[in-house]
């Protein structure tokens, strides 16, 4: 007997023979199990094979559907993208433009400013002008009267510069006719100086020549009376010449002075 812990109740238990079976139940329930699943598959094998052939090309025909899905899914996500990187640009474009048309916008205010202050200036000024424009037109009347004044004593200068002018034309007449008999005396003296220079020119020769022939009579080794009657002969011709010169050159000398 076992004692089950308890309060106070026992149980019993009989021991059974032991069997064949009892130690070894499997391979009789597993060859029953054999013959069962031998009868099922002989009876459902061509049913099968026709639901897995009709499975395949279920399977087949949603492997084309999902690859034609994902090339359409790809295909939209390249547009997609595309059309992300054109909004991208032009936004950055636009944001760009915004930029920069904040910064005229800037400028723009910047020189209205200025050209406000400029405006003011040149009020300013256009008052300042116009009252210095008052003074100017004073000072023009005054200036107008004071040259008409001196326009009135300039024709009177003008008037007497003529009659001086026209008495320098008669003078320059006078001047003229006298320079004209003036040039008529010098070249009478030009012509006379040319004679003279000829003369002179030929008294120049004659004295180189008797120079020659003085040195000849000096070299020559001949009597010294024949030398002392060629010598004077010499000086008698050159003091004649001397004495022409001096002839011609006071009848020059006049000439030279009155011109």
């Amino acid at each position: 007997m076992i004692r089950i812990a308890g309060p106070t109740k026992e149980r019993t238990t009989e021991k059974k023979p032991l069997t064949y079976e009892r130690i070894n139940p499997a391979p009789r329930k597993s060859f029953a199990l054999s013959k069962t699943i031998m009868k099922i598959s002989t009876k459902d094998k061509d049913r099968c094979d026709e639901e897995n052939g009709r499975l395949k090309e279920e399977l087949s025909a949603m492997k084309n559907e999902v690859a034609d899905d994902a090339g359409k899914a790809r295909r939209e996500k390249e547009e997609v993208h595309y059309e992300y990187t054109v909004i991208k640009e032009k936004y950055t474009r636009i944001e760009e433009e915004h930029r920069i048309f904040l910064i005229e916008k800037q400028s723009l205010v910047q020189e209205k400013q200025n050209l406000e202050f400029d405006l003011d200036d040149c009020k300013n000024k256009l008052r300042r002008f116009e009252d210095s424009n008052r003074h100017l037109e004073e000072e023009k009347r005054k200036d107008k009267s004071r040259s008409e004044e001196e326009l009135r004593l300039i024709k009177d200068d003008y008037e007497n510069i003529n009659e001086r002018l026209a008495l320098m034309k008669t003078e320059k007449s006078r001047c003229d006719e006298e320079n004209g008999r003036l040039k008529e005396e010098l070249s009478e003296i030009r012509r006379g100086m040319a004679v003279v220079k000829e003369e002179l020119r030929a008294a120049n020769l004659e004295i180189e020549r008797l120079k020659r022939e003085l040195e000849k009579l000096q070299r020559d080794a001949g009597t010294r009376e024949s030398g002392n009657t060629r010598h004077g002969k010499g000086r008698q011709l050159c003091c004649k010449r001397k004495s022409r010169l001096s002839e011609v050159k006071n009848a020059a000398s006049p000439k030279r002075i009155e011109n």
